[in-house]
This record gives C-alpha cells, sequence and structure tokens, in this order.
C-alpha cells in the first residue's frame, strides 16, 4: 500500500506540483506554450481546441514522443470532449462512442484530479525528467503521546523526488477552457 500511496502522490506532483520541495507539475511550467480556448472559460470545448493544442507543439517533439505525446486533463474535461456533437441536429459524439478508452484524436488522454477544470495540456512525456533523492525511508513511530493515549502507531514514508519538464516547447497549455462543472 505505501508504494500505491507514493506512486499516487507522485503521480500528483508531476501534474501540479509547485517545484518547491516537490517536482514542478506540467501545470506551473512557466516555460510552456501558452494556447487559448475558442469560447474561453463560459463556453463548451471545441475539436479546434483539441487540434490547436496538439499542433502548438512543435512536430519534432511530437514525432519523438510518439505514444508518450498525450493530453492530460481532469475527469471533467475529458467528459467535455467527449460529449462534443457532430452537429446540433446530430447527437453522435465527434470523437466516437466508446468514453471508456479515454483516447482522443488517436492520443491518450491521462487524468488527474488536482489539475482545474479549465486546464487542458498536450505534453510530451517523454520530456519531463524525474530523479530521485536520498532514498525512500519507511520510519515506525509510536512515542507520540497522542498516539499512545490511543494505543495506536503510525508510519512516516519519506521519499524525495524532483522533477520537471527538460523543455517548454514539449507542453501547451490551455488554462482558460470551460469551468465549473
Amino acid at each position: 500500500n505505501y508504494a500505491r500511496k507514493a506512486a499516487n502522490e507522485l503521480e500528483n506532483k508531476i501534474a501540479s506540483g509547485s517545484g518547491t520541495g516537490e517536482p514542478l507539475g506540467l501545470v506551473n511550467t512557466a516555460s510552456a506554450i501558452e494556447v487559448a480556448s475558442t469560447n474561453d472559460t463560459a463556453g463548451p470545448p471545441t475539436v479546434a481546441d483539441y487540434e490547436a493544442l496538439m499542433f502548438a507543439v512543435p512536430k519534432e517533439f511530437r514525432q519523438e514522443a510518439g505514444s508518450r505525446f498525450v493530453y492530460v486533463g481532469n475527469d471533467v474535461s475529458y467528459k467535455r470532449a467527449r460529449g462534443i456533437q457532430v452537429g446540433q441536429s446530430d447527437q453522435r459524439r465527434i470523437f466516437g462512442g466508446n468514453g471508456a478508452n479515454y483516447v482522443l484524436n488517436d492520443l491518450s488522454y491521462r487524468v488527474n484530479h488536482t489539475i482545474d477544470d479549465s486546464v487542458i495540456m498536450a505534453a510530451c512525456m517523454n520530456r519531463y525528467v524525474l530523479y530521485r533523492r536520498s532514498g525512500f525511508s519507511v520510519r515506525r513511530v509510536t512515542e507520540s503521546a497522542d498516539l499512545a493515549k490511543k494505543n495506536l502507531e503510525m508510519f512516516v514514508v519519506r521519499m524525495r523526488y524532483g522533477g520537471q519538464m527538460n523543455s517548454g516547447n514539449a507542453l501547451a497549455i490551455m488554462s482558460d477552457a470551460q469551468s465549473g462543472t
């Protein structure tokens, strides 16, 4: 369970970490390419928004990344993308009917719940550099007065990681997509 929790925390930091004492998250990468949405925060996403994100990243980065070139957002933004209709009178979905596969425009859609509804990204994840610093330790603590009174113990897991995108051109961010639910 420690490894599963650690992996979840690390995924959250890669998505939205501040870079201070933790990896710098994709959302906070200052050198990323900014892309404006078609309808701003008030309107629904469009196919053009997803194409703009994809093509904002230069071709050489997309080709280098291969299958590691992905869309990144939260579950709400993915649901909105899957809900784009073929036309006003045509209720079919433009990206197909299989919403469970988490794929748009043949790119994998990675979901993280720490990302705001109004943020969608296209990222070359092969360009995210993650490094481990001073290992991983697990310590059992029983000497706290509160723990002793309640006859409990606590496990402290320490892991130190750093990381960031090694090129801002490998990441396109749309931070003004539709907000709210």
